[in-house]
């Protein structure tokens, strides 16, 4: 790659338009769940399994749940609701946090920091 394609590449990378929405963290061992709001839903999974493998991930219960298990082969992602992008950023935040609420309460869930 040269360096002018690595430019367009890291361009096109920060244009690009991320999904923003609600998701739920599942263990099939246990039938635990965490729901968590992200304003790009497309890397959440890899930001949360990167701390979780390093033990660095803030939420307790989680981390000790992966420690307990097979790490990554018992969890799973679930997008559960994602949000349109013509919203204001400061609405969409506020949105997430009551969205996240409302799905935490729904399924019994712990929430995910």
């Amino acid at each position: 790659m040269t360096p002018e394609e690595k430019r367009l590449a890291v361009a096109a990378y920060k244009r690009r338009e991320a999904p923003a929405g609600v998701y739920v963290v599942r263990h099939t061992g246990s039938d635990r769940c965490w729901v968590g709001a992200s304003p790009d839903l497309d890397a959440v999974w890899n930001r949360i399994a990167f701390m979780l493998r390093l033990n660095g991930h803030p939420c307790a219960s989680l981390q000790a749940a992966w420690h307990a298990s097979d790490g990554e082969a018992t969890f799973g992602l679930e997008i559960l609701e994602i949000f349109a992008d013509e919203d204001p950023a400061y609405v969409r935040r506020r949105r997430l946090k009551e969205r996240r609420a409302a799905w935490r309460d729904a399924l019994g869930a712990e929430e995910l920091v």
